[in-house]
């Protein structure tokens, strides 16, 4: 398509709207618009813009501690914040949503809420619970929709200086079908030394972790 002017500080609108083939869930289309670079053009790089989108849902699951001491020691408190969310714009799940929270020893709950409720952050126990693995079901959840939860634990006496926690949060629908992507994995690593968080990809599953005065604790979501 051609535009025959656009003069300073004028912009143009172009929509376009596409059919999606009968094509199985977790199949991804790139969709990239380029615009000839005229004459004098002194930012070619923006002339340039690719998006690429997925059919199904895309889930995620990402953790941080949003609570506590930044140094625990044993018998403190330390809180996550799970934030999960369907990322798809046009994708919501036939299945029942589950939250996967695996405690190490070393860690103990103590509580948990919800933050989208009436009022807002209602006490939210597990709905399942499975040794050490607490699970949440929140239902089917829409495109572009995300929840929060906030997970209290204590760091049980006894744990030794230098330990290594590993929490493990997870993130599935009851249809595999309906996720876009079954395999993805996300890391979020909190080197306590720089305060830098590394995170490589969003992802079902995510590790994160702290240094503390004689513990380390680990955070995966």
């Amino acid at each position: 398509m051609t535009f025959s002017w656009l003069g300073p500080g004028w912009t143009d609108w172009l929509h376009l709207w596409f059919d999606v083939p009968d094509v199985p869930h977790a199949t991804f289309f790139t969709n990239t618009a380029e615009v000839t670079i005229p004459p004098g053009d002194v930012y070619p790089v923006d002339n340039k813009d690719t998006v690429i989108v997925g059919t199904g849902p895309d889930l995620s699951v990402r953790k941080w501690q949003s609570g506590g001491p930044s140094r625990p020691e044993p018998g403190d408190l330390v809180t996550y914040t799970l934030h999960l969310e369907n990322h798809a714009q046009a994708w919501g799940t036939s299945g029942n949503v589950w939250v996967t929270d695996t405690l190490p020893p070393g860690l103990e709950f103590v509580s948990a809420r919800d933050r989208l409720c009436q009022p807002y952050f209602c006490p939210r126990d597990p709905d399942r619970v499975a040794g050490r693995s607490l699970a949440w079901n929140y239902g089917a959840l829409g495109s572009n929709n995300w929840r929060d939860l906030e997970i209290t634990a204590r760091v049980s006496e006894g744990v030794h200086t230098g330990a290594a926690l590993v929490n493990t949060a997870t993130i599935a629908a009851t249809t595999p079908a309906t996720s876009s992507r079954a395999t993805r994995q996300r890391q979020h690593t909190h080197d306590p030394r720089d305060r830098r968080q590394v995170i490589p990809a969003r992802g079902l599953e995510e590790p994160v972790s702290i240094r503390t005065s004689g513990v380390t604790t680990y955070r995966t979501a």
